[in-house]
């Protein structure tokens, strides 16, 4: 039995202006070294269609480390987020 990751949805939005303490708690950098999404249940997230888990892949067109997307997350005005969902296929043989 092996399994794969393919990324195939990818999800844009804004986020609001936030703060570190706010970065902190809707996102985490995760052992896979990837930014994810902490908490979809967050009141800035609330309504969109992000999932625990989703990976945030650039902040205002902007690439990079998953450290440096953290730090873009924390902005005095609104940021363009974009994420992408992994789905994760597995195959019995």
């Amino acid at each position: 039995m092996y399994g794969c990751c393919l990324q195939v949805q990818t999800i844009e939005c804004v986020l609001p202006p936030t703060t570190p303490a706010v970065v902190k708690e809707m996102f985490e950098v995760t052992d896979d070294g990837k930014l994810r999404v902490r908490s979809p249940l967050h009141e800035q997230l609330e309504g969109l269609r992000v999932k625990a888990l989703d990976r945030v892949t650039a902040v205002n067109s902007n690439g990079g480390d998953p450290q440096a997307l953290l730090q873009a997350c924390v902005n005095e005005g609104p940021a363009d987020i974009k994420l992408q969902r992994d789905h994760k296929l597995w195959r019995v043989t």
